[in-house]
Order: structure tokens, then C-alpha cells, then sequence
């Protein structure tokens, strides 16, 4: 089975490390496509991290399951036009996987679904994985076809994260957060 897990990972963390090996342990043939977006249409707030600096700090943080080939990098959404929708990437996407992926998203973004471009396109045509969140229950949607993982509790956000940055110069920010990737080896 081959897994979407898109979203602007600014930064990445143990949550996110936790999601991948999750799906990787599921089965011998599972694959992850990590897709950091060049920008989220519905999220508000301060990039803490370019694009590029994103994207290696995914590198680093698997670079086991990318050089074993189970995790592919990808940079696809971030050389598409703006604004970068799912389901315009998954469109583009398609030319190059021959499986449709499953898309993998916490109960947060769940709650949001609704408001995705093109949201009923995407229900209609891809399955979800939705892992959940402390304190969040989304809203059931009887067009989804998704699975629920219910007993991941991995209490970290990005938002988290960067309050916890906040303060610091720009290169210590970073300096940081590449720690923490290196921490998830």
C-alpha cells in the first residue's frame, strides 16, 4: 500500500516520525510519499522554515527509510502553480504513481476536510487514513472512506513545537529543529 502524507511539516517532529513508522510497520510493502506543501491555503500564521529548509529536515529525519526506499521525498506539489490544493497534487501526482495513495491526515485536519477545494472529489476518489489527536473528534463524514487509527496518542503538534522556537534567530530556530530531526534516527 502506497500512503500521501502531505502538509507543511514546518517544523517536522516526533509526531511525524511516529505517523511514518506506524504505516511502514503495517506491512512489509507499505510506502510513504512525504510531500512538504510550499504553503497551506487554510492555515494562518508565520512560516517558521523555508520550503527547502522543510524539506531537508524531512531528509534528515528519514533518511533510513528513504536510502531502504520505503519513504520517497518528493518536491512535486512545490513545483506546481499556486495554490497548491490535494487534489490538484493528486492529479499531478498520478502521472508518476501507478497506485492510487491513501491519504493519511490527523483528526484535525479531518475537522477541516469539508473546507478542502474540491473536497467532495477527493471522498469520492481516495481513502483516508486519520490518526487521532488528544481532545479532537472530527465531525462524522459519511462519504469518506477513511480508517480510523484510534489508539495513536502522540500529543505533539507543529504548533507546539514552534511556540516553543519562538524568540529564538532565525539560525538558532534551525539549529534546533535539526537537532530533533537527528533525535528521530
Amino acid at each position: 500500500m502506497t500512503y500521501l502524507f502531505g502538509g507543511t511539516f514546518d517544523p517536522p517532529h516526533a509526531g511525524h516520525a511516529a505517523i511514518v513508522r506506524y504505516l511502514l510497520d503495517r506491512a512489509s510493502d507499505s510506502r510513504v510519499i512525504l510531500m512538504p506543501a510550499p504553503e497551506a491555503p487554510l492555515r494562518d500564521g508565520e512560516k517558521f522554515f523555508t520550503f527547502r529548509q522543510r524539506f531537508h529536515l524531512l531528509r534528515v529525519m528519514f533518511r533510513r527509510e528513504i536510502s531502504g526506499g520505503r519513504v520517497m521525498l518528493s518536491a512535486l506539489e512545490h513545483r506546481l502553480a499556486s495554490p497548491h490544493y490535494t487534489i490538484n497534487t493528486l492529479e499531478a501526482l498520478q502521472k508518476f504513481c501507478p497506485e492510487k495513495p491513501t491519504l493519511v491526515i490527523g483528526a484535525d485536519q479531518a475537522q477541516k476536510l469539508p473546507h478542502w477545494h474540491r473536497s467532495h472529489d477527493l471522498m469520492a476518489n481516495f481513502s483516508f487514513v486519520i490518526f487521532s489527536r488528544p481532545g479532537i473528534v472530527p465531525a462524522p463524514l459519511p462519504e469518506l472512506v477513511h480508517e480510523a487509527i484510534e489508539d495513536f496518542s502522540f500529543d505533539v503538534s507543529s504548533t507546539q513545537v514552534r511556540t516553543g522556537l519562538s524568540g529564538l534567530s532565525h539560525e538558532v530556530r534551525y539549529q534546533m529543529a535539526l537537532k530533533l530531526a537527528e533525535e528521530q534516527l
